[in-house]
């Protein structure tokens, strides 16, 4: 063979060898960036170290911190906070919950409470708490008392069991209406059959709460009031409630109460008020 072609020969294959050899090189280099930036991610300068649960305190503070399922030295490169929020949003008493991570080491979870607007009674001698929306919040024994609002900030931790976050002052659960629509669900679950009741609760008036021992829905979807004293009031559908509101306040001022056993509101412009049978001539 020619000397030349020979040489030739082994240039090429020389340069193919360099060639091959910088490629192995190169993807070698990728390899160890790979499996150094995974080793970083187990190692405590990534892990979590810090996790702030903000909007609630107290019992409901770990109760959220346990469902979350978040723990210290987790790897923050591990952490879902969407599938986080999720697992807290099961908890009945949980509006809303957002996740997210604060490089390098930290954690915050933000927890919107469902907000108690009314109670309703329950199959045993205990009462279930429902929000403006209809969700079963909690359940509570008839003698339990407390539950919490913004008053009552600087203390949420000493109050319990009842805590739901930063949003509620003292109050009792007996200060709460009481919808007159059993309940026999699941807590974190709608109570639709007291959904028209809580149309009475948003129309209520400071000054007319007082009056009210309960709300009444039947079947049909009527509603009405029992007041204190043991009269009815009759509102029919939950049409027009302001004004029918409006129209009970001005007759309970301004018309003699002795032996009042109904009051009929279906027109707001034209209260009839029914008295006892046996009562004295007013």
């Amino acid at each position: 063979m020619d000397p030349r072609i020979r040489e030739r020969r082994i240039a090429v294959l020389r340069a193919q060898g360099r060639n091959r050899l910088r490629v192995l090189l190169v993807l070698l280099g990728l390899l160890v960036i790979i499996v150094g930036g995974w080793g970083l991610t187990r190692t405590s300068l990534l892990a979590v170290d810090r996790i702030l649960v903000q909007g609630v305190r107290g019992v409901d503070q770990a109760e959220a911190l346990q469902a979350s399922g978040l723990q210290k030295g987790l790897a923050m490169t591990d952490l879902k906070p969407a599938e986080v929020a999720e697992a807290i949003e099961v908890l009945p008493w949980v509006s809303s919950a957002e996740v997210r991570r604060n490089w390098p080491k930290t954690v915050h979870v933000h927890v919107e409470s469902r907000v108690p607007v009314a109670v309703v009674p329950a199959h045993d001698d205990s009462v279930v708490l429902i929000d403006k929306e209809g969700y079963a919040v909690t359940r509570r024994l008839r003698s339990d008392s407390m539950v919490l609002d913004s008053s009552t900030k600087g203390s949420v931790d000493t109050v319990d069991p009842f805590i739901f976050g930063d949003s509620y002052r003292a109050l009792s659960v007996d200060e709460l209406p009481l919808i007159e629509v059993v309940f026999d669900g699941e807590l974190g679950r709608v109570h639709n059959a007291a959904l028209p009741g809580l149309s009475v609760v948003a129309a209520l008036t400071d000054d007319l709460r007082p009056w009210v021992d309960s709300i009444t829905v039947k079947p049909d979807g009527e509603v009405g009031l029992v007041l204190t004293g043991g009269a009815n009031v009759i509102f029919s559908g939950p049409e027009l409630l302001d004004d029918k509101i409006a129209a009970l306040r001005v007759s309970l001022a301004a018309v003699d109460l002795t032996c009042i056993t109904t009051y009929d509101i279906t027109m707001a412009d034209h209260v009839q008020v029914k008295r006892h049978p046996m009562c004295p001539t007013v």
